[in-house]
C-alpha cells in the first residue's frame, strides 16, 4: 500500500505536466498556459524525483528484506510469491529510471522549459 501511495502522490503533477505540454502547442505564445507551464514542469520534477529516486527504492529494499530474509515474511507468504512480487516491484522502480533522469534534468534547468511549443512527440500526437 505504501508503494501505491508514493506512486500515486506524484500523479496529479505528472497529469498536469502532460496536459500543459499539449496545451502550449495549441495556445498562442504569450497565453496564460505558456506562463504557467514552467512552474508545472518544475513542480512535477520536484515531486517526482525524490519519490522515485529515494523514497521508492528505500521502501522496496525494506519490502524485499521483509519478504525474503525474515522468518515472519517467509512464514506468511510462500517464497515463490515473494520472489515474484519482489521482481515486479524492482522492475517498476527500474523501469522509471528514464523519467527520473528526465525529472533530474528539469530540476537542473530550473524554470527553463524542457518541452516547449516546438517539441515533437511523434506522429501519434500531431494536432
Amino acid at each position: 500500500m505504501s508503494l501505491i501511495f508514493t506512486g500515486e502522490i506524484t500523479n496529479p503533477f505528472q497529469n498536469s505536466l502532460l496536459v500543459s505540454r499539449y496545451a502550449i502547442q495549441m495556445e498562442p505564445i504569450g497565453s496564460f498556459i505558456h506562463d504557467l507551464h514552467p512552474f508545472i514542469e518544475i513542480c512535477y520534477a520536484l515531486a517526482y524525483f525524490p519519490v522515485r529516486a529515494f523514497v521508492g527504492p528505500l521502501q522496496i529494499v525494506h519490502i524485499t528484506y521483509d519478504l525474503l530474509f525474515t522468518r515472519q515474511g517467509r512464514d506468511n507468504i510462500p517464497i515463490y510469491v515473494s520472489v515474484f512480487c519482489v521482481c515486479i516491484i524492482w522492475g517498476i522502480i527500474l523501469g522509471s529510471i528514464p523519467w527520473v533522469t528526465e525529472s533530474l534534468d528539469m530540476i537542473k534547468d530550473g524554470l527553463e522549459v524542457k518541452y516547449n511549443q516546438t517539441s515533437d512527440y511523434g506522429p501519434r500526437y500531431e494536432l
